[in-house]
Parts: C-alpha cells; sequence; structure tokens
C-alpha cells in the first residue's frame, strides 16, 4: 500500500528530520566544494591504470565531455548515495519495527562519512561506489531476511558494478559464494534454483573482467584487463627485503629496482621517521605507512617509468603499464617466496592494525563467533544482519592488508556499517522497553 505525500513527511514518524539531515548534507556539500586528488586526473584522463567503474560514471554525469565541470558528477553521486540511505534505513525501519529515534540515527550514521571523510566531495571512487555499497546491502539484507532469488539476481548486478567501480570489492564473490549456498539450502525446488543461481554467479564473476577490458578496448585501445595490482603488492614485498635477494634476480630491470630501494636505504632517502615506544606491531605498521609511498612511487615507479621512456613507452599505452605490472609482480612473488615468515607477520600487523589492534580485534572476533552461533540456533533477521555485517568487515579488511595499511577512506563502508548495526541494537531496545512501560501504564 503506497504511502500518501503527508503520510511519508509526517514528523511523527522521523521523515522530516530525514528530511533535514539530507539538507543539512547538501548544504555542507556545495560548503566543502570538489575536493580534487592525485588519483582524480587518472580517472578523468581514463588513464589505463584505473578501472573502469567511475570513468565511466563521469563519462554518463559529463554527457560524455559536453559538460567540463565536476560538479555535476558530484552531484549526481551525492543524490544516488542519499537514495540509497533512505532505501536502506526504510529497508531496516520495516523489518526490525525500529521506532523514530532509531530510524534517524540510522540516517545520521550512515551519512557521516560526508561530513568525516568528504566522501561525496571526494573526486574519486567513493562517488559511485558508497551508494552502490548501500543499495547492494539492501539486496543482499532482502535476499537474506526473505530469501528472495530475485533480490539476489539484483544483488549480483550491483557487486560487479561495485567491483568495477572499486576493486577492493572482490570479496563480495565470497559473500555471493554464501548466499548462493544459503538460498539453495532453504529453496523449495532445490535443483532448479542451484542451476540458476549458480549460473547467474559464474556470469557475474565473468562480467567485471570482460566489462572492464571491453572499457580498455575503447578508451585504451588493447582489450586488457586494468593492471596496477604489481606496484601494490611490491611494496610490502620490498619491505621485508634484505641486501643478499638481490642474489635471486638476474634481470638487470629487477635488479635494478632493488638496487634503488637498497641505495634509497643508505642515503637516508626512505627511512627518516622516529619510532615510538609501543608495541612492535605498532612499530611495524607504522614504519611501513610512512614507507608506503616512498617505496611505490619514489623508487618502483620512478625507476621503471624511466625504464619505460626509454623503450619509447608512454604511460597513455596499455603496453606502459602492462610491463610494469609483470616486472613487479615477479619481484614481488620472488621476494614473498624468499620471506614468507616476514610477509605473513607484516600481514597480521597490518590486520590487528585495521582492526585497531588486539582488544578491539578479540572483541570483534567474539562478536562475529556469536552472530554464527544466533544464526545456526535462531536464522532470525537480526542474527542474519549482525553475522552478514561482521563477515563484510573481516573479508574487507583481510583483502585490503594483502596490499597495504587499512586507511579509512578503505574501510568506512563496512566499519560504519557496524557502527549502525551496533547503535541500531541499542536503540531498538531502548525503544522496546519504552514501548513495554507505556503498555505497562507506567
Amino acid at each position: 500500500m503506497k504511502k500518501s505525500l503527508s503520510e511519508a513527511f509526517d514528523l511523527k514518524n522521523g521523515n522530516w528530520m530525514r528530511l533535514l539531515l539530507y539538507f543539512l548534507t547538501f548544504i555542507w556539500w556545495l560548503k566543502t566544494g570538489v575536493i580534487q586528488t592525485n588519483d582524480t586526473p587518472g580517472y578523468w584522463g581514463m588513464l589505463p591504470f584505473r578501472s573502469a567503474g567511475y570513468p565511466i560514471f563521469i563519462k554518463i554525469t559529463s554527457l560524455f565531455g559536453l559538460i567540463h565541470s565536476h560538479y555535476p558528477t558530484l552531484f549526481i553521486g551525492l543524490v544516488l548515495q542519499l537514495i540509497a540511505i533512505h532505501i536502506l534505513v526504510d529497508f531496516l525501519k520495516v523489518h526490525f519495527n525500529l521506532g523514530r529515534f532509531s530510524v534517524v540515527a540510522l540516517t545520521a550514521i550512515f551519512i557521516l562519512p560526508d561530513f568525516i571523510l568528504s566522501v561525496a566531495n571526494g573526486d574519486m571512487t567513493e562517488v559511485i561506489a558508497y551508494p552502490l555499497f548501500l543499495f547492494g546491502l539492501r539486496l543482499l539484507l532482502k535476499a537474506a531476511f526473505e530469501k528472495d532469488e530475485k533480490a539476489a539476481i539484483s544483488y549480483f548486478t550491483i557487486s560487479v558494478l561495485l567491483i568495477l567501480a572499486r576493486s577492493q570489492f572482490f570479496f563480495l564473490y565470497i559473500v555471493s559464494f554464501l548466499l548462493v549456498i544459503y538460498l539453495i539450502w532453504y529453496s523449495k525446488s532445490k535443483i532448479k534454483s542451484a542451476l540458476s543461481l549458480t549460473a547467474l554467479f559464474i556470469i557475474s564473476i565473468v562480467l567485471a573482467p570482460l566489462i572492464d577490458r571491453t572499457y580498455h578496448l575503447v578508451a585504451n585501445h588493447k582489450f586488457a584487463p586494468t593492471q596496477f595490482t604489481g606496484l601494490q603488492l611490491i611494496v610490502p614485498a620490498l619491505y621485508n627485503m634484505q641486501p643478499k635477494d638481490t642474489l635471486l634476480f638476474k634481470d638487470p630491470v629487477e635488479k635494478g629496482v632493488l638496487d634503488t630501494v637498497l641505495n634509497g636505504y643508505k642515503n637516508n632517502e626512505l627511512y627518516n621517521c622516529k619510532l615510538n615506544s609501543g608495541e612492535a606491531s605498532e612499530n611495524t605498521v607504522f614504519r611501513f605507512d610512512h614507507l608506503y609511498i616512498l617505496l611505490q612511487f619514489r623508487t618502483t615507479r620512478n625507476y621503471l617509468a624511466n625504464i619505460m621512456a626509454k623503450r619509447g613507452m608512454k604511460p597513455k599505452d596499455m603496453s606502459y603499464w602492462a610491463d610494469i605490472d609483470k616486472i613487479t609482480t615477479d619481484i614481488s612473488i620472488k621476494l614473498i617466496k624468499a620471506h614468507p615468515k616476514e610477509y605473513v607477520t607484516l600481514y597480521f600487523d597490518l590486520l590487528k592494525s585495521g582492526m585497531g589492534y588486539t582488544p578491539i580485534l578479540a572483541m570483534f572476533g567474539l562478536v562475529f563467533l556469536l552472530s554464527i552461533v544466533a544464526l545456526f540456533a535462531y536464522g532470525n533477521n537480526l542474527s542474519i544482519l549482525l553475522f552478514i555485517s561482521c563477515l563484510l568487515m573481516i573479508l574487507n579488511i583481510s583483502l585490503i592488508s594483502v596490499l597495504e595499511m587499512s586507511n579509512p577512506r578503505y574501510l568506512f563502508y563496512t566499519s560504519y556499517l557496524l557502527f549502525a548495526v551496533g547503535v541500531m541494537v541499542i536503540t531498538k531496545y531502548i525503544e522496546d522497553g519504552n514501548k513495554r512501560e507505556t503498555a505497562a501504564g507506567l
């Protein structure tokens, strides 16, 4: 049954307060303006090392180059975000019978990244990735709550778009696989559901790289994937390397990368930061964070850029980035094989850091374990929501920690979701208590 306009914006159900939050967000967005970063030109220039999602969104929102301002792109991203937040909170309101305070609180939490991290103002992938994440989350929850296969299919579609926008969401393939198993288990026609859901899941896996390759064929004249992983993977590998590791390399270019890094260490060009008196893992993460850009750009990419220039290759060529990716990936694999223990130790230090170190990690592990127990014991909507939120968080951090330190730009999607779920549980408990007192005439 459709709501009337007066019901939709009735102060009693909190919609006017939500509308006020949207208005304040828009005013903040106008006040803050467009924030460009070092990454921005790569997306607008459709450079080969940038994946397809955000450049395609830019092309569409700028009317394929007719509009030269960045504002329309960011404004459309903001509108999509607010719509996604409104729809998601309404969904949670219905399924958990939330009161006005809970609805407004959840809306405020999902908007917070715009005020704290300038998500809607930063001219980067978050502009489209955040609303896609919220749309996808609602569909994922709908599929899980209602055992709805149509919602699952829509979720698969959104996940493809989200992965195209930000490759960090590759972990959604794991979530999608678990969703397929879950829906098959509860389906009345298991064989039919298994065939259709599995086929669509496989298509979603194939579709993202296919679209990415096709995009590069059109934009950069080569049917090839986005190639930037090597330049990320090489940083933890170089971080753990030893001088003797140069003996592992015969290729002069690969050996030259290591020599350049070692010279940087010797001349104190790379490592010039003071360590604190905390845990060893804290110092490791602090030093790694300090060195990350220096190892990635000042040494590795600058050195290889000179090599590519001598070969007559330009940054706008797909082959330029393909060669860099091959070289850096080869170096990374050899160094990780040479120091597996150090690499694994660094990985878990980064993982702990992303969670806030041992106490918070332990608390999160306990909540995650309880959500799994509750899922099998009760299987209600709250246990499903808590399990999915924890799963998304741990998968997100686990993937990020393979390549780099977890910073707020990568974590806010899942961390704010967990925050929202925690607040929802508390406010729902308070609201239910007030209802019981009112019913008892207290």
